[in-house]
């Protein structure tokens, strides 16, 4: 669990993981810099259970690095990752943990919930495929955007999860990521792993209007980290596909979130806007840049349009 700044729902997503029918159990938690309550709230949880592991940054690195040293020092056999502002159904690490034992999956997909203004959206599984499933489909899946790039709705196999965090650890070193960091990580473990099953139960609840998730409606300058941190993520992906299939597939999940790239690129002042909008081609491989540029002016020729006059008064070249 990375940490920073929760105080309100941290206490209700440590009682939520505390409180699983799985008792054999640890809770890796990497306080991030909190400026509020956060980090007395963890330790006074540690004090009571020492199943509650705190660690601290010192100050606010990111969620990217928070995530890489939680992993880092997880000891399972499995993990499952929990937001501090969300909560986990009381039976998902057991239904988790005996799904994986029983098909000898290293990735376990499960159901979850989403909650917007007390409203509740439950988000199904593709298919159910009962047992074991290559894991070369999962990238297939997400391209199709049949899964999503949560980590959260998923239990991981604890040695693929310490590795990628190994593989992350002089990324993150030198970057400050707080979004779309789910993605990359996400990205780089079902990319090695061997094999998926899903599991037909509900065993998360996504809070959508608390924490990160609420600041992306209007905070501009929330858009501008979002823009920069999605360019990373991008640039790393690319950096490590070395084959056709897996480029496409890079490609293929990326493009699906075009649409809403171009809305915060345009929501920003033109120069700004033009500025964000060649950071973000940049991170592509050259032969992949005019393919998004013509996924913009396909996904609303208005906004191509911003960037066309954009380009116009800062790059008349």
């Amino acid at each position: 669990m990375p940490v920073y700044n929760v105080e309100s729902w941290l206490p209700a997503a440590l009682d939520s993981a505390l409180e699983q029918s799985l008792k054999d159990i640890e809770i890796v938690c990497v306080d991030d810099g909190s400026t509020d309550g956060s980090l007395a709230i963890l330790q006074k949880y540690a004090a009571k259970d020492p199943r509650v592991k705190v660690l601290e940054n010192g100050k606010n690195r990111g969620t990217l690095y928070a995530r890489v040293r939680a992993a880092l020092a997880t000891e399972g056999d499995y993990v499952l990752w929990l937001d501090p502002d969300d909560e986990l159904f009381p039976d998902i690490a057991r239904l988790a943990y005996e799904k994986a034992e029983e098909t000898g999956a290293e990735v376990v997909i499960f159901s979850y919930e989403v909650r917007r203004r007390g409203k509740t959206r439950w988000v199904p599984l593709p298919d159910y495929l009962p047992g074991r499933q290559p894991g070369s489909d999962i990238l297939d899946l997400l391209a199709q955007q049949k899964i999503t790039w949560n980590l959260y709705n998923k239990l991981w196999s604890g040695i693929l999860t310490r590795a990628v965090a190994t593989e992350l650890k002089p990324f993150v070193q030198s970057r400050h990521v707080i979004t779309a960091e789910d993605l990359l990580f996400f990205w780089l473990t079902a990319r090695q792993t061997d094999s998926y099953a899903l599991l037909p139960s509900v065993g998360y609840l996504y809070w959508a209007d608390r924490g990160a998730a609420a600041r992306k409606i209007g905070d501009v300058a929330f858009r501008r980290k979002y823009i920069s941190d999605i360019s990373a993520v991008i640039g790393k992906i690319f950096s490590g596909e070395e084959t056709d299939v897996d480029r496409r597939r890079a490609e293929q999940t990326l493009r699906a979130g075009e649409a809403n790239m171009f809305r915060q690129i345009t929501s920003l002042p033109e120069r700004e806007s033009w500025a964000a909008f060649q950071e973000y081609l940049a991170a592509f491989p050259a032969d992949v840049r005019e393919r998004v540029r013509d996924a913009m002016a396909r996904f609303n020729p208005q906004w191509y349009g911003a960037w066309r006059a954009a380009k116009a008064l800062f790059d008349p070249e």
